[in-house]
């Protein structure tokens, strides 16, 4: 059965709360799919600011990173499961 949990990355809390919800609905988390990409503010590389591209690096890197952890805790815990991410910019 596929469940689909859609938000905004940014937020810890809802990182956290992903793998808990499909564990209560479902008893297991057995894969999940990340598929993030985002560009902070539109335009040339040359026009960026260490602000800017912060922004871009949280949500493709760092809260993607965070979902996995908290995604292999729990199958870690069940003894299997499977990751796939993908990722754009």
């Amino acid at each position: 059965m596929l469940f689909f949990i859609g938000d905004d990355l940014e937020r810890l809390r809802f990182r956290m709360r992903c793998a808990t919800r499909t564990v209560s609905r479902f008893g297991r988390l057995d894969a999940a799919v990340n598929c993030t990409g985002t560009e902070s503010t539109a335009g040339p590389l040359t026009e960026q600011t260490a602000e800017t591209y912060a922004g871009t690096f949280d949500t493709n890197v760092l809260g993607t990173l965070l979902s996995m952890k908290h995604e292999m805790r729990v199958m870690l815990a069940q003894g299997r499961g499977i990751i796939a991410r993908r990722q754009s910019m």
